[in-house]
């Protein structure tokens, strides 16, 4: 009966404290009147206080009693939710970042679940069936997540980190590569290698372009005008995989630009590129030296300059703030900044313009 007393005693203050009956601030009674008014022994009151305690509903001050505290400590079910538009398992980038939530999550006792985004429909019926079937502490959406999907899993009221992806719309937690000095330091390498007609190509579907290119895509036009160079519109190319499957419309833009080098918006754009090339009869790094970002397998395998991103890292730090979110503990900046670094391999050389 002890503790059958203990938790009754518990959930009326619980419920007190919740519907405000009791407010934050307010002095519990004494043990000993709390004791007489529940009818209950001194030692049953404090096993009640002692959970509330350890739920923050309460706080004891030595010589004063107890004291309603200002928020309840979530109870938390150790579930977290990730969804990207690409396969989490096998895409070339977001796989080693999943790799880092798996580590993480499991090192802080948290399972996953996942869910891939494809059409608006699929996904808002994913998410309300993941939802209604499974109650997740929180939310991780890696990658370029439509915004509209991103304000209905922001309605659910849970805490949402952003990887590899930010809001323009509403302020949410973060982290992303440091993309802008990353791609500056890869056109960087190519002026120093004399290279004038530096061309960009970028991966756009649909008309949407993510926030990581369009910050590579300015950073790549930022380094050129501070080097004096003023990038000529038909230098600035995209490649839609759906529409031009076989790079017809892309290599006709490189013939007729005529780019000695091209910074590419990633690594798999840069290895489908170099071998664009080479099928044009030119040769890599002979007549156009061709630079990617992300420093995935693929880049290792062309031997291919490229800008390396821990993508392992980011995952590991998303779900420390997730978690940091839970707890109320928070408190660094709105957008997490991973640091990156050039790696230069044989797809780049010295301009043979200038030589």
């Amino acid at each position: 009966m002890e503790v059958l007393e203990y938790e009754r005693v518990k959930g009326d203050l619980q419920h007190k404290i919740s519907s405000k009956v009791l407010t934050v601030g307010t002095r519990l009674v004494s043990e000993r009147d709390m004791a007489i008014e529940y009818g209950v022994s001194r030692i049953t009151i404090r096993r009640a206080l002692s959970k509330l305690e350890s739920l923050d509903m309460i706080y004891k001050v030595p010589g004063k009693g107890a004291f309603v505290s200002g928020h309840e400590k979530t109870v938390l079910n150790r579930l977290i939710s990730a969804f990207c538009f690409y396969d989490l398992y096998t895409d070339a980038f977001y796989a080693e970042i999943f790799s880092g939530i798996l580590q993480e999550a499991h090192k802080l006792g948290f399972h996953l679940i996942t869910g891939k985004v494809e059409s608006d429909l699929h996904s808002k019926n994913m998410i309300e069936r993941l939802s209604s079937e499974h109650q997740t502490d929180g939310s991780l959406l890696i990658g370029s997540i439509p915004d509209q999907l991103v304000e209905m899993v922001q309605s659910q009221g849970k805490p949402i980190v952003l990887v590899d992806n930010i809001s323009r719309k509403r302020e949410l937690a973060a982290v992303m590569g440091d993309n802008a000095s990353g791609a500056y330091a890869a056109v960087q390498h190519l002026l120093k290698l004399d290279h004038k007609r530096i061309a960009h190509i970028m991966i756009c579907e649909d008309g949407h372009l993510p926030v990581s290119f369009q910050e590579r895509r300015d950073a790549w036009a930022k380094a050129l005008s501070d080097a004096g160079i003023t990038p000529d519109e038909d230098l600035l190319m995209d490649w839609n995989y759906v529409a031009d499957p076989d790079g017809s419309a892309v290599r006709g833009k490189i013939r007729a630009a005529m780019p000695t080098a091209i910074f590419c918006c990633n690594d798999l754009m840069a290895v489908h590129i170099m071998r664009l090339i080479e099928n044009m009869g030119l040769n890599v790094p002979t007549d156009i030296s061709v630079a990617g970002f992300d420093d995935t397998p693929f880049a290792q395998f062309a031997s291919l300059t490229t800008v390396a991103v821990p993508k392992k890292e980011m995952g590991i730090v998303s779900v420390k703030r997730l978690i940091n979110q839970l707890n109320g503990t928070d408190f660094g900046p709105l957008t997490t900044v991973m640091p990156v670094r050039l790696i230069t391999r044989r797809s780049t050389a010295r301009s043979r313009s200038e030589k």
